[in-house]
């Protein structure tokens, strides 16, 4: 924090949020499941060996991950994401989540 507060909080690289909005925001992406993706994106981060990938392969893995599940599965698990509403949410949400982490893991490693 003593860091950024130094450079007035401007970081010069782009972030894998960076790229990941303006993936969304070229395929043109009308429902996307900000929360979700925001998810993936900070747990990919809290991985030391996952954090050290392209900011680019990051968003790109999370955009795969995602778009390769059922859109209706996707907003169900929108409206009650464990790790927003964690005692709201029920096994099949908690399941989903954990599926789609994996998968962005599973493609961060694979290639």
């Amino acid at each position: 924090l003593v860091l950024l507060a130094k450079l007035q909080f401007r970081l010069s690289a782009p972030t894998p949020a960076y790229h990941l909005s303006h993936l969304v925001s070229v395929e043109e992406e009308r429902d996307w499941a900000e929360d979700l993706s925001r998810h993936m994106v900070e747990l990919v981060m809290e991985d030391h060996v996952l954090a050290r990938e392209r900011p680019s392969k990051i968003a790109h893995a999370v955009y795969e991950a995602i778009k390769s599940f059922d859109a209706s599965a996707i907003q169900i698990l929108e409206n009650c994401c464990p790790r927003c509403e964690p005692l709201s949410a029920d096994m099949w949400s908690e399941e989903l989540f954990q599926t789609c982490h994996h998968t962005v893991v599973q493609i961060l490693t694979c290639t």
